[in-house]
């Protein structure tokens, strides 16, 4: 079985800060409910090895894959 993916960047202004993870919750729910909705299935969060600030990654990713047909 073979898969095209599709790699969608969180935006700069989320962030998994004490209070606000409900924010990032809400933002990844719409985000994979919206890729769903256009036949993506979610396959997971990546960090991207890029350098880090305050000791936490500085991007994240969204990975989403569909079946090639």
């Amino acid at each position: 079985m073979a898969y095209v993916y599709r790699m969608v960047q969180f935006p700069p202004n989320i962030a998994a800060t004490p209070g606000q993870e409900g924010e990032v919750a809400a933002y990844l729910e719409s985000t994979v409910n919206a890729h769903a909705k256009q036949g993506w299935e979610f396959y997971g969060v990546e960090t991207i090895g890029l350098p880090a600030r305050n000791g936490r990654p500085e991007y994240f990713v969204m990975t989403f894959r569909a079946e090639v047909k």
